[in-house]
């Protein structure tokens, strides 16, 4: 059953369509030809000194989902994962940005500008791999100095960005090594226009699924689909 599961998915992912929107001198991109992710490095907050919280899978998990983008798409996209900071304009180069293990995070002033000028520009933030109650009213705070007038929201899947090209009907759990918890939930930030800006992923780690998709098909298969989903809301919108 697993493996006509596996077949159909792989045969949905080889049909895709060629999804790439224009966009103009107000967005926030630098080389309108070429997709590029960025990773976020945030100050303060936990982890080891070899491996801080903000750089959990990278550069496998970017490289691993901007493979499949380039093999299901004709989008003009780079594999190479650009580490940025919030207040650095080099961020601006990339339409799409990945933030992950954020219930530690504490930005800075310059960095709460920096998002939220880049958000407003049009860029998206995809937050992932991020846990606990606690973690999420300590960054719905943190989101406060950015947007001190908007509040995060639930999303659910009757939101366009869960029918970007696959039809999600129920966000997938996945845990990596983690085991138990709580079903996922998403949040989200929108313009005044109804952009959503940030899809917040909370007590789920789809970038551990880009990780180690080569282990774990069927896993990688689903943060897959999630990924390209968000990639293609994201340059539509």
């Amino acid at each position: 059953m697993k493996r006509i599961i596996l077949s159909a998915i792989l045969l949905v992912l080889c049909i895709i369509p060629t999804v790439y929107a224009q966009m103009d001198g107000n967005r926030a991109v630098g080389n309108k030809n070429e997709f590029s992710i960025a990773r976020i490095k945030w100050g303060g907050g936990g982890g080891w000194f070899y491996n801080p919280s903000w750089s959990h899978d990278y550069p496998v998990a970017e490289r691993n989902l901007m493979t499949q983008i380039r093999r299901v798409t004709s989008i003009d996209i780079t594999e190479e994962v650009e580490v940025v900071e919030l207040d650095q304009p080099e961020l601006f180069n990339h339409p799409f940005a990945y933030m992950c293990e954020v219930q530690d995070c504490t930005l800075s002033d310059e960095e709460a500008k920096g998002m939220r000028e880049y958000l407003l520009r049009g860029g998206f933030i995809m937050i992932d791999d991020s846990w606990s109650s606690y973690g999420l009213a300590h960054f719905t705070n943190e989101l406060k100095k950015v947007f001190p007038g908007r509040s995060i929201e639930r999303v659910t899947t009757d939101h366009p960005i869960f029918n970007a090209f696959y039809d999600i009907e129920r966000i997938p759990a996945i845990r990596g090594r983690r085991r138990g918890g709580t079903e996922p939930i998403c949040y989200g930030l929108t313009d005044d226009n109804g952009r959503l800006m940030m899809l917040i992923n909370w007590g789920n780690d789809i970038g551990d699924g880009w990780e180690w998709a080569v282990q774990d098909r069927y896993t990688g298969l689903l943060a897959y689909k999630l990924g390209i989903n968000y990639v293609l809301y994201a340059m539509s919108h």
